[in-house]
Parts: C-alpha cells; structure tokens; sequence
C-alpha cells in the first residue's frame, strides 16, 4: 500500500477529532495543541488502571500534572507514573526515574561520567557533565557513603552501593548544575525528609493573607525592591501586619529558591520570591538566567492548574 495520502504523525488535520501524536525517541507520546486536550488525554489516562500508578488512577488532575512533567522532557508519562509514589501527600519518585529525568533534559550534553574514589564508608563518588553552550565540565563531589545513606531506605545502599550512589550523585549533580531540570521533583528519600510544610491559611486567616499580599503587591509597582511575602503560618496567629523587609541573601542558593517557588501558590507569591532571590548577593548576572527558568517554569504550572479547575 502506498504511504503517500498518510499525514506525518505529528499532524492531525483540522476535520479530525483525534488527538495528535509526536514521534519521539522510537515511540509516539501524546501532542495536545490546546489545555483541553491535555486535560482530556488526562482524563484518559486516569482510567488506565493498572498501566499507570497507584497513585495516578482516578486523579485526573494528577495524571494531568505528571503528564505536563513528562512532557517537558519528551518522557512516557505513564511509564513516569509507574515509578512515582504518593509520599507524606506528595508525589515522589524512584531514583530510576529522577535519574532518567536528568538524562532526557536537552540540558545535559552526552552521558554523565562517574568516579569511585575510596572504600567502605568512606568511598564516594564524583560525576562529571557538560551542559549545552558551557566548554566548562560541571563537577559534583559527593560527601562520604556513610553520609550519603543516612535515612536513605533503598535496599542497594547495601545490596549494590556503586548504583545508588551513581543515584545520589546523579541528582546532586542535576540540583547543583542544572536546578532548573529537577524543580519540584523529589526522590522518595528526599520527600520523607522534607516534610512539606502544609501552608494553607486557617479558618479566619484568609481575610489577612489576602491584604497583606495587596499590600505587598502595591508597595512591589510602587519600586520597594527586595520584599518577601509575609509567611502565611504568622498571618494566621495575626502576627504580620504588613510586608516585611527581606533579611541580606533571603535565600542560600538555588536549593532555597526552588523550595519557595514549590510552596508558592499564587502569581504574586511567584514574583515575591522572584524580587528576594534578586536581592541575594550570590545571584549574579550568569545565573539569571536559571532563575527565570524556575520562575516560568512555577508561573507556567500555576497557569496549567487554573486551567484545570
């Protein structure tokens, strides 16, 4: 049969209701060109059952949240969601899976190379990547085994210590490097230790948050650079009145940044974090560039959640 009246697989003509798809990396992966039809593949695929997750099936809204994750770095979403997991009411995800997230970032030139040095628990590893437009190799050193499997509870700390520590070191590598690949993404371990703070305002507390964001908003148009947003939890025990002035360097690194952008769940808190990160004296000019990548990123998620309600 001639293939000459066949489409590409990535279009889809305009009389057709099917959903498009996008040849990638030897397969085909979902290629919505509006919200909704993110949001209806999403459905979709909550009613998967067994091929997805436990913690994807029937939550369309989460199926709609890991596709978006899986998306951004041209992966299988429901392969994604079969190695995540619900943690402390959080998504996390296998070591396996964070690790292939960094690979499949265009990011990352190449494979990352890894170095054993020492033994027992003292050996450790050191992993070496080039990222795209830098000649400069970035280099990660991890601290020593006996540090990096405190609290961890995968069995190949003691089964295969070399694999997760190529693990460790591949996410490590990833936070310092290149953050903005892993924003809001969490190994299991990771999630455990965290314990994310629940920031939701109580009962009585809304009225006041709402004001001091306002406030907060006007006085940022009006040119006071630097504010942070007043912390919800002392809102609710009517502690904070008014936006407060930001301590030098609100934030220690990118690590810091992304927590905050996490948590933050309205436009405004997005821009507040923004205006203390660029107060930091650390953040110089070639690192602007990454924090508007998290920025987008979190405004980008925030916009896709509106769309979904």
């Amino acid at each position: 049969m001639s293939n000459a009246n066949l489409e590409p697989v990535d279009r889809v003509s305009e009389q057709s209701n099917s959903l498009a798809l996008s040849n990638m990396g030897g397969g085909f992966l979902p290629a919505p060109a509006t919200v909704r039809e993110a949001i209806e593949f999403a459905q979709c695929m909550a009613k998967a059952g067994p091929l997805v997750g436990a913690a994807f099936r029937g939550q369309p809204g989460a199926c709609l949240a890991i596709y978006m994750q899986a998306g951004r770095l041209g992966m299988d979403p429901f392969a994604l969601s079969t190695k995540a997991y619900l943690v402390n009411g959080n998504i996390a995800y296998e070591a396996q899976a964070v690790a292939a997230m960094v690979y499949s970032s265009p990011v990352l030139v190449g494979r990352l190379r890894f170095e054993y040095r020492g033994e027992g628990d003292d050996r450790m590893i050191i992993v070496t990547g080039r990222i795209k437009d830098d000649p400069v190799p970035a280099v990660y050193e991890s601290p020593p085994l006996r540090v990096m499997r405190e609290g961890g509870k995968s069995p190949l700390w003691k089964k295969d210590p070399d694999q997760q520590m190529a693990y460790y070191g591949t996410r490590a590598w990833a936070r310092r490097h290149t953050p903005d690949v892993l924003m809001g993404v969490y190994s299991v371990d990771e999630a455990e230790e965290i314990g994310m703070r629940n920031v939701t305002p109580q009962d009585g507390a809304g009225d006041r948050l709402k004001m001091n964001l306002a406030k907060f908003e006007e006085d940022r148009n009006a040119g006071r650079k630097g504010l942070t947003m007043p912390d919800p939890e002392k809102v609710q025990d009517g502690e904070v009145e008014e936006p407060i002035e930001p301590e030098p360097d609100a934030y220690a690194d990118f690590d810091d940044i992304e927590a905050a952008l996490v948590g933050a769940q309205t436009e405004i808190e997005v821009s507040a974090i923004r205006e203390a990160a660029l107060a930091c004296s650390w953040l110089d000019d070639a690192r602007h560039g990454t924090l508007q990548k998290l920025v987008a990123n979190r405004f980008d998620e925030l916009e896709a959640e509106k769309e979904a309600v």
